[in-house]
């Protein structure tokens, strides 16, 4: 109610222009929304409910001809009229920090780092990227991505980039004793499942083919280590297997390129081969699949814009009884201008999983999700934005199908 009496202010006499630059900002949303199934449950076992989500927000963003820090926090107070799964009030607090430096050391080198930090429950923000689907997890729960990248450019046409990137998940929910009885079979925690620390190492050479073109060649080792330290399947007291059974290292070797095709049409492309084994359970077979990265990018209009990007590889997955999936992802979305004032956008994702290994070995599942929203810029500093989300999972393991329907209403001021 609130976002559509804003909606009706006159504004004639505002302006639609740019503030002036300055080094802080300040925002905040207001939301009030429905979701029919906030448990992700199938069948009769859903659960509806109505709330509402207020959302403020603080950045610094400073630069120079050389450098530039971007840093910001946003804390989130969702209300639902009724208590998800788990919850122990009928609200969740969400926090998330973000940093950014990019700094032109000289003509030849150039360091990027970055960091994303986030307490809470709200699956939004604790997205397991090509992990599973978005649920809600009751809990202060921490999720943590860094990046490091050094890039140097040795001649006109020839450069290498060296990258670091690091993930950390810790969960609240802890392995419950009264629940997994002496003799009984073991029911995972969040923690004993999902807890993990992700390393992840590249170095790439690339070489200017044309002006349009650069091809390059690349190597990339990751680690990932389940540090939950739990039972996580078996008979408890009986064969029980642990988190880190499922530890893993990966080599992927690929050829790429990049090539701008118009000044506002782009895109990329990785192809290679990952090798993965599972160097803490020696009874468990290693894993060869396809290593691919795909973008294109497209400004076609003023301030409307499409993406598309692909990925295939190994990833963790939720199955405790399985070491990985094989895991291909196809994510698009459009933004686009349909008059000056009014926005409209689109987000489509599908991701298709394969669990290798276990009892679960060849069973796969598919997860849809479409994203839409509407949004009316009042002024340079008030928006209102209506929209709507869908998702939908069709597994082979049991019990793991549903589908989820969520709409929104919500108005955004910032300074």
């Amino acid at each position: 109610m609130a976002a559509l009496g804003v909606s009706s202010i006159q504004v004639s006499a505002q302006s639609l222009s740019t503030p002036p630059a300055k080094p802080w900002n300040v925002s905040a949303t207001l939301r009030g929304f429905y979701d029919d199934n906030v448990n992700t449950s199938s069948g009769a076992n859903k659960q509806d409910a109505f709330g509402f989500e207020i959302s403020p927000g603080i950045g610094l963003k400073w630069q120079n001809a050389a450098t530039v820090v971007d840093v910001g926090y946003r804390y989130s107070l969702q209300y639902y009229d009724s208590k998800p799964n788990g919850n122990t009030s009928h609200f969740d607090q969400t926090h998330t920090f973000s940093a950014l430096l990019d700094h032109t050391i000289n003509d030849r080198f150039r360091l990027s780092v970055s960091d994303s930090f986030v307490v809470g429950q709200e699956p939004d923000a604790l997205r397991l990227d090509y992990f599973g689907t978005p649920q809600h997890v009751p809990g202060n729960n921490i999720r943590n991505y860094g990046s490091l990248s050094l890039n140097a450019q040795w001649t006109p046409v020839f450069g290498t980039e060296f990258g670091y990137d690091n993930a950390y998940y810790n969960y609240a929910d802890d392995f419950n004793n009264a629940a997994n009885p002496f003799g009984s079979p073991v029911f995972a925690s969040n923690s004993g499942s999902l807890d993990r620390v992700e390393n992840s190492f590249h170095i790439e050479a690339n070489y200017r083919l044309a002006p349009e073109t650069t091809g390059l060649i690349g190597y990339q080792f990751t680690q990932v280590d389940f540090t939950g330290d739990e039972p996580i399947s078996g008979i408890n007291g009986i064969a029980v297997v642990m988190s880190n059974s499922r530890n893993s290292r990966s080599h992927a070797g690929y050829l790429g390129a990049t090539h701008v095709f118009s000044p506002d049409f782009s895109g990329s492309l990785k192809a290679g081969i990952e090798y993965t084994d599972f160097y803490v359970d020696d009874s468990a077979d290693s894993e060869v699949g396809p290593y691919i990265q795909g973008s294109l990018n497209y400004n076609y209009a003023p301030e409307s814009y499409a993406r598309l990007g692909f990925s295939q590889r190994h990833r963790p997955t939720y199955d405790t009884t399985s070491k990985n999936a094989d895991t291909s992802v196809l994510f698009g979305s459009i933004t686009h201008r349909i008059v000056p004032r009014l926005f409209g956008s689109a987000v489509l994702t599908f991701q298709n999983s394969t669990f290798n290994q276990g009892p679960n070995d060849g069973k796969s599942e598919q997860y849809y999700q479409l994203g839409l929203n509407l949004e009316y810029r009042l002024n340079a500093m008030l928006s209102t934005e209506i929209g709507y989300n869908y998702d939908k999972l069709i597994s082979d393991v049991s019990g793991r199908d549903y589908d989820r329907n969520r709409v929104y209403i919500g108005v955004t001021a910032s300074y």
